[in-house]
């Protein structure tokens, strides 16, 4: 009876071990798929002046319980419109890791080998690329995944392109300054003047005592619509173009 009792609970520690392992790495499995599934890694659109240096932040979704400790990249650009300078780790999420970043198999393509251990955590940027912008406006550079991997494919990855925009060179700014007076040429003190382009700038300023008044920082180059409102008088809209300073603007309201 005794020999029987004890046969039986070996067999059912050997069936246990034999079930356990496999259990266990489901269970494993599960709590890994059940972490974030696909991480999506995004360039950005990022903009920049001739001459400027600028730092790309590749970012990816949360990596948190994924079990990243590295990836494997390979990114196209326009080498006629930005330069290629190098690549960091600083203020991204591989905060200890090893990473190469050169120019293969052509001068449009950075490929970027990076690894760490322990693995990665959160969302946040994962690589910085640092361009000089050589075009000129309106140019642009793709930032475009031609491979991305991590962990040599696990956990899945989805990318989304960037691009590098070339920045017009910025108008300076000029002022407008006149004086505001009723249809008797009587000025007309605390009227309201105003300018709007047609993509919704607005500066607007407010006379003086003797009806004087200033539109500061006013971007040359453009025109705008300027509008007069004053309590008791009417001013007809008017059209002007913005090419330097104007002074001595006189603005009449309707008899």
């Amino acid at each position: 009876m005794r020999f029987a009792r004890g046969l039986r609970y070996i067999l059912l520690i050997s069936l246990f071990l034999s079930v356990a392992p496999s259990h266990f790495a489901q269970s494993a499995d599960k709590q890994k798929s059940a972490a974030g599934g696909v991480v999506t890694v995004t360039a950005p659109n990022a903009q920049g002046s001739n001459g400027s240096n600028i730092f790309v932040n590749i970012s990816a979704s949360d990596t948190t319980g994924q079990g990243i400790t590295g990836f494997d990249a390979r990114i196209r650009f326009n080498p006629a419109i930005v330069t290629f300078l190098g690549c960091s780790t600083t203020g991204t999420v591989f905060t200890s890791a090893t990473v190469t970043c050169n120019l293969f198999p052509t001068p449009d393509v950075i490929a970027i080998t990076m690894s760490q251990i322990p693995p990665v955590t959160g969302p946040g940027s994962i690589l910085r690329l640092n361009f000089q912008v050589v075009g000129t406006f309106p140019q642009s550079s793709p930032l475009e995944f031609v491979l991305f991997t991590f962990n040599e494919g696990d956990p899945a990855s989805t990318t989304v392109n960037g691009s590098i925009i070339v920045l017009g060179p910025t108008a300076a700014n000029a002022s407008i300054s006149g004086v505001v007076r009723n249809a008797d040429g009587r000025a007309i003190a605390r009227a309201r003047i105003s300018i709007v382009d047609g993509n919704g700038f607005v500066r607007t300023a407010i006379s003086n005592t003797f009806g004087y008044f200033t539109l500061y920082e006013v971007p040359a180059g453009q025109s705008y619509v300027l509008e007069v409102s004053a309590k008791g008088q009417t001013f007809p809209a008017q059209n002007i173009s913005v090419v330097d300073n104007i002074s001595g603007l006189v603005i009449t309201a309707e008899p």
